[in-house]
Protein backbone atom coordinates (compact mmCIF):
# COMPACT_ATOMS: atom_id res chain seq x y z
CA UNK A 1 0.00 0.00 0.00
CA UNK A 2 1.18 3.33 -1.04
CA UNK A 3 1.82 6.10 1.47
CA UNK A 4 0.25 9.32 0.60
CA UNK A 5 3.29 11.33 -0.24
CA UNK A 6 3.87 9.07 -3.36
CA UNK A 7 0.47 9.26 -4.33
CA UNK A 8 0.68 12.48 -4.26
CA UNK A 9 3.42 12.84 -6.80
CA UNK A 10 1.47 10.16 -9.16
CA UNK A 11 -1.12 12.66 -9.62
CA UNK A 12 1.21 15.77 -9.79
CA UNK A 13 2.90 13.36 -12.95
CA UNK A 14 -0.19 13.13 -14.54
CA UNK A 15 -1.06 16.68 -14.37
CA UNK A 16 2.07 17.54 -16.06
CA UNK A 17 1.81 15.37 -18.76
CA UNK A 18 -1.98 16.98 -19.01
CA UNK A 19 -1.10 20.11 -19.74
CA UNK A 20 2.04 19.09 -22.07
CA UNK A 21 -0.64 17.49 -24.33
CA UNK A 22 -3.13 20.50 -23.82
CA UNK A 23 -0.20 23.10 -25.17
CA UNK A 24 1.00 20.80 -28.09
CA UNK A 25 -2.12 20.47 -29.06
CA UNK A 26 -2.89 24.05 -28.94
CA UNK A 27 0.41 25.05 -30.48
CA UNK A 28 1.97 22.12 -32.21
CA UNK A 29 5.88 21.43 -32.42
CA UNK A 30 7.34 22.93 -35.55
CA UNK A 31 8.10 19.37 -37.04
CA UNK A 32 4.10 18.69 -37.11
CA UNK A 33 2.96 22.07 -37.98
CA UNK A 34 0.28 21.76 -40.23
CA UNK A 35 0.54 23.84 -44.12
CA UNK A 36 -2.37 26.48 -44.39
CA UNK A 37 -4.91 25.41 -47.03
CA UNK A 38 -5.01 27.87 -49.81
CA UNK A 39 -8.43 29.81 -50.29
CA UNK A 40 -10.58 28.78 -52.69
CA UNK A 41 -12.50 31.39 -55.09
CA UNK A 42 -16.36 31.14 -55.26
CA UNK A 43 -17.56 29.29 -58.46
CA UNK A 44 -19.47 32.87 -59.13
CA UNK A 45 -19.86 36.22 -57.46
CA UNK A 46 -21.44 39.44 -58.20
CA UNK A 47 -20.18 43.01 -57.54
CA UNK A 48 -21.67 46.37 -58.28
CA UNK A 49 -20.41 49.81 -58.94
CA UNK A 50 -22.29 53.22 -59.78
CA UNK A 51 -19.61 56.25 -61.42
CA UNK A 52 -20.02 58.87 -60.36
CA UNK A 53 -21.93 57.74 -57.16
CA UNK A 54 -22.60 61.48 -56.81
CA UNK A 55 -23.75 63.39 -60.27
CA UNK A 56 -26.25 66.73 -61.13
CA UNK A 57 -29.57 66.82 -63.00
CA UNK A 58 -28.47 65.62 -66.85
CA UNK A 59 -25.38 64.09 -65.86
CA UNK A 60 -25.46 60.37 -67.40
CA UNK A 61 -24.57 57.56 -64.66
CA UNK A 62 -23.01 54.07 -65.53
CA UNK A 63 -24.25 51.33 -63.61
CA UNK A 64 -22.13 48.24 -63.90
CA UNK A 65 -22.75 44.70 -62.76
CA UNK A 66 -19.62 42.31 -63.03
CA UNK A 67 -20.18 38.48 -62.27
CA UNK A 68 -17.13 36.24 -61.93
CA UNK A 69 -17.74 32.86 -62.56
CA UNK A 70 -16.35 29.22 -63.79
CA UNK A 71 -15.87 28.11 -67.29
CA UNK A 72 -18.52 25.71 -66.93
CA UNK A 73 -21.25 28.46 -65.34
CA UNK A 74 -22.76 30.74 -68.02
CA UNK A 75 -24.67 34.04 -66.51
CA UNK A 76 -26.60 36.00 -68.54
CA UNK A 77 -28.86 39.63 -68.74
CA UNK A 78 -30.60 40.80 -65.65
CA UNK A 79 -33.82 42.25 -66.00
CA UNK A 80 -32.97 45.85 -64.90
CA UNK A 81 -35.69 48.50 -64.45
CA UNK A 82 -34.27 52.21 -63.93
CA UNK A 83 -35.93 53.95 -60.02
CA UNK A 84 -37.98 56.79 -61.27
CA UNK A 85 -35.84 59.64 -61.72
CA UNK A 86 -33.34 58.27 -64.40
CA UNK A 87 -34.18 57.67 -67.82
CA UNK A 88 -32.16 54.56 -69.55
CA UNK A 89 -29.87 55.70 -71.99
CA UNK A 90 -28.19 52.36 -73.50
CA UNK A 91 -27.22 49.29 -71.85
CA UNK A 92 -24.24 46.70 -73.06
CA UNK A 93 -22.23 43.53 -72.26
CA UNK A 94 -18.72 43.43 -72.46
CA UNK A 95 -16.06 40.71 -71.39
CA UNK A 96 -12.60 41.40 -69.22
CA UNK A 97 -9.40 39.57 -69.00
CA UNK A 98 -9.70 36.33 -66.57
CA UNK A 99 -8.81 36.54 -63.35
CA UNK A 100 -8.20 33.86 -61.12
CA UNK A 101 -8.36 31.09 -63.90
CA UNK A 102 -12.28 32.91 -63.81
CA UNK A 103 -14.07 34.40 -66.58
CA UNK A 104 -15.57 37.92 -65.99
CA UNK A 105 -18.30 39.63 -67.30
CA UNK A 106 -19.90 42.78 -66.99
CA UNK A 107 -23.27 44.10 -67.55
CA UNK A 108 -23.77 47.76 -68.04
CA UNK A 109 -26.64 50.39 -68.21
CA UNK A 110 -25.97 53.82 -68.93
CA UNK A 111 -28.51 56.47 -67.15
CA UNK A 112 -29.85 59.96 -67.34
CA UNK A 113 -30.03 61.64 -64.27
CA UNK A 114 -33.51 63.70 -64.29
CA UNK A 115 -34.42 65.02 -60.56
CA UNK A 116 -32.82 65.10 -57.49
CA UNK A 117 -32.78 63.30 -54.79
CA UNK A 118 -31.30 60.02 -53.64
CA UNK A 119 -31.99 56.97 -55.45
CA UNK A 120 -30.68 53.25 -54.33
CA UNK A 121 -30.35 50.15 -56.71
CA UNK A 122 -32.19 47.38 -55.85
CA UNK A 123 -30.55 43.49 -56.08
CA UNK A 124 -30.74 41.96 -59.00
CA UNK A 125 -31.55 38.58 -59.89
CA UNK A 126 -28.83 37.06 -62.52
CA UNK A 127 -29.98 34.19 -64.25
CA UNK A 128 -27.29 31.65 -65.07
CA UNK A 129 -26.54 27.52 -66.12
CA UNK A 130 -24.05 25.42 -64.86
CA UNK A 131 -22.82 22.53 -67.09
CA UNK A 132 -22.72 19.45 -64.93
CA UNK A 133 -20.25 17.53 -67.43
CA UNK A 134 -17.52 18.90 -69.92
CA UNK A 135 -19.31 18.10 -73.00
CA UNK A 136 -22.52 19.95 -71.21
CA UNK A 137 -25.20 16.80 -70.99
CA UNK A 138 -26.55 18.17 -68.07
CA UNK A 139 -27.83 21.44 -67.67
CA UNK A 140 -28.59 23.19 -64.06
CA UNK A 141 -30.12 26.69 -63.74
CA UNK A 142 -29.41 28.85 -60.95
CA UNK A 143 -30.00 32.56 -60.10
CA UNK A 144 -27.55 34.94 -58.32
CA UNK A 145 -28.54 38.08 -56.22
CA UNK A 146 -26.45 41.29 -56.53
CA UNK A 147 -25.78 43.71 -53.87
CA UNK A 148 -27.70 47.19 -53.49
CA UNK A 149 -26.11 50.21 -54.37
CA UNK A 150 -26.92 54.02 -53.75
CA UNK A 151 -26.62 56.94 -55.96
CA UNK A 152 -27.38 60.55 -54.78
CA UNK A 153 -28.37 63.62 -57.51
CA UNK A 154 -27.82 67.39 -56.68
CA UNK A 155 -29.31 70.35 -58.19
CA UNK A 156 -26.93 72.44 -60.27
CA UNK A 157 -28.10 75.25 -58.58
CA UNK A 158 -26.41 77.89 -56.44
CA UNK A 159 -26.39 76.30 -52.37
CA UNK A 160 -25.73 77.88 -49.57
CA UNK A 161 -22.07 77.61 -48.65
CA UNK A 162 -20.92 76.88 -52.17
CA UNK A 163 -18.36 80.25 -53.44
CA UNK A 164 -19.85 83.24 -53.13
CA UNK A 165 -17.69 84.73 -55.65
CA UNK A 166 -20.34 83.87 -58.96
CA UNK A 167 -22.02 87.49 -59.59
CA UNK A 168 -25.87 87.32 -60.89
CA UNK A 169 -26.06 89.17 -64.49
CA UNK A 170 -27.05 92.46 -65.23
CA UNK A 171 -30.77 93.09 -65.15
CA UNK A 172 -32.32 93.54 -69.08
CA UNK A 173 -31.87 96.84 -70.55
CA UNK A 174 -34.76 98.03 -72.54
CA UNK A 175 -33.73 98.67 -75.88
CA UNK A 176 -36.10 100.71 -77.98
CA UNK A 177 -37.28 98.02 -81.21
CA UNK A 178 -36.92 99.11 -84.76
CA UNK A 179 -40.25 98.18 -86.13
CA UNK A 180 -39.33 99.39 -90.00
CA UNK A 181 -37.62 96.10 -90.92
CA UNK A 182 -40.48 93.81 -89.32
CA UNK A 183 -43.02 96.33 -90.89
CA UNK A 184 -41.39 95.94 -94.32
CA UNK A 185 -41.11 92.07 -94.38
CA UNK A 186 -44.67 91.23 -92.85
CA UNK A 187 -45.90 93.55 -96.24
CA UNK A 188 -43.48 91.83 -98.65
CA UNK A 189 -44.86 88.32 -97.11
CA UNK A 190 -48.31 89.17 -97.34
CA UNK A 191 -48.06 90.23 -101.38
CA UNK A 192 -46.23 87.52 -102.21
CA UNK A 193 -48.60 85.48 -100.62
CA UNK A 194 -51.62 87.09 -101.92
CA UNK A 195 -50.20 86.90 -105.42
CA UNK A 196 -49.65 83.54 -105.36
CA UNK A 197 -53.21 82.39 -104.07
CA UNK A 198 -54.93 84.54 -107.12
CA UNK A 199 -52.57 82.80 -109.23
CA UNK A 200 -53.68 79.58 -108.20
CA UNK A 201 -57.20 80.54 -108.14
CA UNK A 202 -56.60 81.61 -111.92
CA UNK A 203 -55.16 78.83 -112.92
CA UNK A 204 -57.78 76.62 -111.11
CA UNK A 205 -60.42 78.39 -112.26
CA UNK A 206 -58.95 77.75 -116.35
CA UNK A 207 -58.42 74.47 -115.52
CA UNK A 208 -62.38 73.89 -114.67
CA UNK A 209 -64.31 76.04 -117.27
CA UNK A 210 -63.40 74.14 -120.28
CA UNK A 211 -64.53 70.31 -119.10
CA UNK A 212 -67.54 72.21 -117.68
CA UNK A 213 -68.55 73.73 -120.96
CA UNK A 214 -67.67 70.34 -122.70
CA UNK A 215 -69.68 68.91 -120.57
CA UNK A 216 -73.14 70.92 -120.59
CA UNK A 217 -72.57 71.39 -124.07
CA UNK A 218 -73.39 67.12 -124.16
CA UNK A 219 -77.53 65.92 -124.81
CA UNK A 220 -78.53 63.18 -122.71
CA UNK A 221 -77.86 60.54 -125.21
CA UNK A 222 -74.49 61.75 -125.74
CA UNK A 223 -73.66 61.53 -121.88
CA UNK A 224 -75.27 58.17 -121.32
CA UNK A 225 -73.07 56.51 -124.35
CA UNK A 226 -69.87 57.85 -123.36
CA UNK A 227 -70.38 56.20 -119.76
CA UNK A 228 -71.66 53.12 -121.42
CA UNK A 229 -68.66 52.95 -123.10
CA UNK A 230 -66.20 53.78 -120.19
CA UNK A 231 -68.42 50.57 -118.15
CA UNK A 232 -67.55 48.47 -121.38
CA UNK A 233 -64.17 49.35 -121.09
CA UNK A 234 -64.03 48.22 -117.69
CA UNK A 235 -64.56 44.86 -118.28
CA UNK A 236 -66.44 43.92 -115.18
CA UNK A 237 -68.34 40.83 -116.66
CA UNK A 238 -65.22 39.19 -118.14
CA UNK A 239 -63.79 39.55 -114.12
CA UNK A 240 -66.55 37.45 -113.05
CA UNK A 241 -67.96 41.14 -111.15
CA UNK A 242 -71.88 40.67 -112.90
CA UNK A 243 -73.48 42.46 -109.98
CA UNK A 244 -71.25 45.60 -109.76
CA UNK A 245 -71.80 45.93 -113.71
CA UNK A 246 -75.23 45.84 -113.84
CA UNK A 247 -75.83 48.25 -110.65
CA UNK A 248 -73.66 50.83 -113.18
CA UNK A 249 -75.80 49.86 -115.89
CA UNK A 250 -79.28 50.20 -114.05
CA UNK A 251 -77.78 53.90 -112.61
CA UNK A 252 -76.77 54.87 -116.36
CA UNK A 253 -79.81 53.95 -117.81
CA UNK A 254 -82.41 56.06 -115.03
CA UNK A 255 -80.33 58.78 -115.11
CA UNK A 256 -80.99 59.00 -119.16
CA UNK A 257 -84.93 58.47 -118.83
CA UNK A 258 -84.74 61.13 -115.94
CA UNK A 259 -83.22 63.71 -118.24
CA UNK A 260 -85.38 63.02 -121.15
CA UNK A 261 -88.69 62.69 -119.34
CA UNK A 262 -87.55 65.26 -116.29
CA UNK A 263 -88.72 62.48 -113.41
CA UNK A 264 -86.14 61.88 -110.97
CA UNK A 265 -85.30 58.55 -112.04
CA UNK A 266 -82.59 57.26 -109.93
CA UNK A 267 -84.95 57.71 -106.93
CA UNK A 268 -87.91 56.07 -108.01
CA UNK A 269 -88.61 52.15 -107.92
CA UNK A 270 -89.19 50.56 -110.74
CA UNK A 271 -92.93 49.84 -110.24
CA UNK A 272 -93.14 53.58 -109.86
CA UNK A 273 -91.32 54.81 -113.27
CA UNK A 274 -93.61 51.99 -114.62
CA UNK A 275 -96.80 53.92 -113.11
CA UNK A 276 -95.25 57.23 -114.25
CA UNK A 277 -94.63 56.24 -117.63
CA UNK A 278 -98.59 54.46 -117.73
CA UNK A 279 -100.03 57.70 -116.44
CA UNK A 280 -98.33 60.21 -119.15
CA UNK A 281 -100.39 59.78 -122.27
CA UNK A 282 -97.44 61.74 -124.38
CA UNK A 283 -95.31 58.30 -123.96
CA UNK A 284 -95.21 56.09 -125.96
CA UNK A 285 -96.69 52.61 -125.27
CA UNK A 286 -93.37 50.98 -127.06
CA UNK A 287 -90.92 53.15 -125.21
CA UNK A 288 -92.69 52.20 -122.08
CA UNK A 289 -92.72 48.47 -123.14
CA UNK A 290 -88.79 48.25 -123.58
CA UNK A 291 -87.99 50.86 -120.60
CA UNK A 292 -89.79 48.14 -118.03
CA UNK A 293 -88.32 45.14 -119.78
CA UNK A 294 -84.79 46.39 -119.35
CA UNK A 295 -85.41 47.66 -115.72
CA UNK A 296 -87.26 44.17 -114.32
CA UNK A 297 -84.14 42.39 -116.04
CA UNK A 298 -81.28 44.32 -114.35
CA UNK A 299 -83.10 43.97 -111.08
CA UNK A 300 -82.96 40.87 -110.86
CA UNK A 301 -79.96 40.28 -111.58
CA UNK A 302 -79.08 43.40 -109.51
CA UNK A 303 -80.75 41.76 -106.42
CA UNK A 304 -79.01 38.30 -107.19
CA UNK A 305 -82.58 37.24 -108.42
CA UNK A 306 -81.12 35.80 -111.95
CA UNK A 307 -77.59 34.89 -112.87
CA UNK A 308 -76.12 36.09 -115.99
CA UNK A 309 -73.41 34.78 -118.42
CA UNK A 310 -71.46 36.42 -121.25
CA UNK A 311 -74.44 35.39 -123.96
CA UNK A 312 -77.12 37.55 -121.76
CA UNK A 313 -76.23 40.75 -121.89
CA UNK A 314 -78.60 43.77 -121.20
CA UNK A 315 -76.07 46.59 -122.13
CA UNK A 316 -76.60 46.11 -125.57
CA UNK A 317 -80.32 46.51 -125.01
CA UNK A 318 -79.87 50.36 -123.06
CA UNK A 319 -77.54 51.10 -126.00
CA UNK A 320 -80.32 50.30 -128.49
CA UNK A 321 -82.72 51.82 -126.42
CA UNK A 322 -80.64 55.14 -126.57
CA UNK A 323 -79.38 55.07 -129.93
CA UNK A 324 -83.73 54.59 -131.13
CA UNK A 325 -84.69 57.44 -128.63
CA UNK A 326 -84.52 60.70 -129.73
CA UNK A 327 -84.15 63.69 -127.04
CA UNK A 328 -86.30 65.79 -129.37
CA UNK A 329 -88.73 63.94 -129.23
CA UNK A 330 -89.44 63.36 -125.95
CA UNK A 331 -88.01 66.39 -124.48
CA UNK A 332 -90.91 68.77 -126.08
CA UNK A 333 -94.13 67.62 -124.85
CA UNK A 334 -93.12 66.11 -121.02
CA UNK A 335 -95.94 65.97 -118.64
CA UNK A 336 -95.52 67.40 -115.28
CA UNK A 337 -94.00 64.67 -112.83
CA UNK A 338 -97.34 63.65 -110.69
CA UNK A 339 -96.84 63.95 -106.85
Amino acid sequence: MKSAPARQNNIFSRLIAGLLLIAVAVNPLPGFAQEPQPETPSPISVEVEVTPMQATVGDLITYSIRVRHDSSIEPSQPQFVPPEGLEAVEQGTRDHPRQKSQAQREFWFQLRADRVGSYEFPALSIPFVVSKTDNGSKIIPGQLSSPKSQLEIKSVLHHQGEPTDIRDIKPLENIPRDWLPVILVVLGITLLAALGILLFLKRRKKRSIEPKLKQETLSPQETALRNLDILQNKKLLDKGRVREHYFELSEIFRRYLGDIFNFPALDWTTEEIKHFLTSSPSHYPEVREKIGFILEETDLVKFAKAQVTGEKNMTQDVINFIQETSVAQNSADNPTIPS
